[in-house]
């Protein structure tokens, strides 16, 4: 089982969510697309896509996303980004 000593922002995950996985593994997706960090690296996360592109545009190289020619996620961001 998950130890919250390790994994601090773990009690910030939808307890129903743990529970179909029995405590076994931190299910990154349910039916929407989030923003995924390590807290030890990025205390204040953005909370808007602006405060987003700005982060990423101070911290060359440290923000990934899905490749956009695979669909979901990365697509959705690429495109999220080109209409803002």
């Amino acid at each position: 089982k998950l130890d919250q000593a390790i994994i601090p922002n773990l009690s910030k995950v939808d307890s129903a969510y743990m529970n179909d996985v029995h405590q076994l593994a931190v299910p990154y997706r349910a039916s929407s697309v989030i923003l995924a960090y390590n807290s030890k690296n990025v205390p204040t996360p953005p909370k808007t896509a602006d405060e987003l592109y700005d982060w990423i545009r101070k911290h060359p190289g440290k923000f990934a996303y899905n490749d956009p020619a695979t669909g979901g996620a990365g697509s959705s961001f690429v495109q999220t980004a080109i209409y803002n």
